[in-house]
């Protein structure tokens, strides 16, 4: 086994810990929600009389580069918020005196450029652990993600919301609307949900938000202020239905072959918190090109989905990094096994979809529930004999199920003990493998110490069993001008889960340390 022994060391004649005094609870700001009797229209005008007599939340904090600094007077923010029953609403007034200075470029979604933007950080949860994370920029240009303490921001996500922006005489504006369908909360009768506001001023590199944050303890997620007293809604149902038809015309040295292609995919609401979702015989040629890689190294690259039917409820699935959604529909478990006097005919490049499903979501009582399964079809190679003329077909990949459980439990406020289990079925003499892991990470309630790691076993059914393993174990203090962080983490020879998940690193043991 090679040990990689790694320590990473600030070193002084004299190093003294200061005691900081830290508060137990983090200050929150609240707003109270008010239920609209008609909707405003989405516009960037804020003269509706909807936005008449709600109340305002204003007073920003400086974020960068003076952290805990009061809002400058030439930028002042002032932020509306409401709902009905489709959905909440939001109006901002962002104040500049030099309107011709707003920087504002039109961009692609999800690609803020030099711009002036705002954000709505909305929690259904109310957990600090997780938000939706939705700009808008001066220029009208959207950008969503989801956003983790573990796994920071996701912009594979995208919703459907409406904005608008634009540029007025004393600074611009935005109006948003996001439905309900869009939003995950728990069910309940009187609803909190965790609420920031950001806003990034580009020509003075200035942030503000509306509750502080600040920048030397914890993380983003843990300074939410809150959205009070949401009540007596009553959201459409979520269900859609997506029907598809497509044809593949293909030419080829002299031979013309056709391809007819149907399916459908399916999205419901179980209920506000948890979602179904379903594709049945999908044809993913909409799906983006992945990027072109020059691999000079003897690894396998990781792509990110492109796949839409993969990205809901990613904040579960992800958990552990044992789930890598591209090995469903991926590449066949073998080749076609080919003898001198033979020639293939055809060899499938890649495993089609049957149909998958997934449920995720989170309870009122901070549990997440994730599962998926998928099936995959037959994949076999077309092999002609030169002497005979006779063609057989070989296996590459037999009919396979896959499926993933993750149940993920939060306390405390910025705590978690998650179990993940994958598992991979192949019908006939084809190989299964097994993956589960237990994950935590404790905070203390000052969340100025973490205590966190994992261990995890991996199973090969394949003519025998061949079990690996992999474990990490760190504490560190998160806080303060003092930090540091302590952890090991080992990798056995024989860990592999890379039937349902992603893994290049094996049989190593590492010790770190950093101050």
């Amino acid at each position: 086994m090679r040990i990689r022994i790694l320590f990473l060391f600030t070193i002084f004649s004299v190093l003294s810990f200061a005691q900081e005094k830290v508060q137990d609870s983090i200050t929150r700001k609240k707003i109270t929600a008010v239920k609209l009797e008609k909707a405003p229209k989405i516009d960037g005008n804020l003269d509706d009389d909807a936005w008449k007599n709600i109340p305002i939340a204003k007073d920003f904090i400086e974020f960068r580069p003076n952290n805990g600094k009061a809002e400058d007077a030439d930028f002042k923010s002032e932020v509306k918020i409401a709902y009905d029953d489709t959905g909440i609403y939001v109006s901002a007034m962002l104040y500049d005196k030099e309107p011709s200075k707003i920087s504002k470029e039109l961009t692609e979604r999800d690609n803020i450029g030099n711009d002036d933007f705002f954000v709505l950080f909305l929690n259904g949860y109310n957990d600090k652990q997780q938000s939706l994370e939705l700009f808008v920029t001066a220029a009208g240009v959207q950008a969503d993600s989801k956003i983790t303490n573990e796994n920071g921001e996701d912009f594979s996500w995208n919703g459907i919301w409406y904005s608008a922006a634009k540029i007025v005489e004393n600074g611009w504006t935005v109006e948003m609307k996001i439905p309900f369908s869009e939003l995950r909360f728990p069910k309940s009768e009187v609803q909190n949900w965790g609420l920031n506001f950001f806003r990034q001023i580009n020509r003075t590199k200035t942030a503000y938000t509306w509750n502080y944050i600040n920048n030397q303890k914890g993380g983003f997620l843990l300074y939410d202020g809150v959205l009070e007293n949401i009540k007596n809604i009553d959201p459409p149902i979520r269900l859609s239905f997506m029907p598809y038809f497509s044809t593949y015309v293909n030419n080829y040295d002299g031979q013309t072959t056709t391809n007819f292609n149907g399916g459908m995919d399916v999205k419901y609401g179980i209920n506000d918190a948890f979602t179904f979702d379903m594709t049945l015989i999908p044809d993913f040629g909409q799906a983006n090109f992945d990027n072109s890689i020059l691999n000079l190294t003897p690894f396998e690259q990781q792509f990110t989905e492109q796949r839409s039917f993969f990205t809901e409820g990613t904040e579960l699935f992800e958990k552990g990094n044992m789930f890598y959604s591209r090995r469903v529909g991926g590449y066949p478990s073998k080749s076609a096994n080919v003898s001198a006097d033979e020639t293939l005919v055809e060899e499938p490049s890649k495993v089609k979809l049957f149909n998958a499903f997934k449920i995720s979501g989170r309870t009122n009582k901070g549990l997440g529930i994730g599962f998926f399964n998928g099936i995959t079809e037959k994949a076999e190679a077309t092999i002609r004999n030169n002497i005979t003329g006779e063609t057989r077909k070989e296996v590459l990949e037999p009919w396979a199920n896959y499926n993933v459980l993750v149940l993920d439990q939060r306390f405390n406020g910025n705590s978690s003990v998650t179990l993940v289990n994958t598992n991979t079925m192949r019908s006939g003499n084809f190989r299964d493998a097994n993956a589960t892991g237990i994950l935590w990470s404790i905070n203390n309630k000052k969340n100025t110490y973490q205590y966190y790691g994992n261990v995890k076993g991996s199973w090969i059914m394949d003519n025998g069993t061949k079990f690996g393993n992999r474990s990490q174990l760190g504490f560190g203090k998160t806080s303060g001008k003092n930090r540091f962080d302590i952890n090991a983490n080992f990798v056995t020879k024989n860990w592999d889960i890379n039937d349902l998940g992603f893994s290049t690193t094996t049989n190593i043991a590492s010790y770190n340390a950093w101050y």
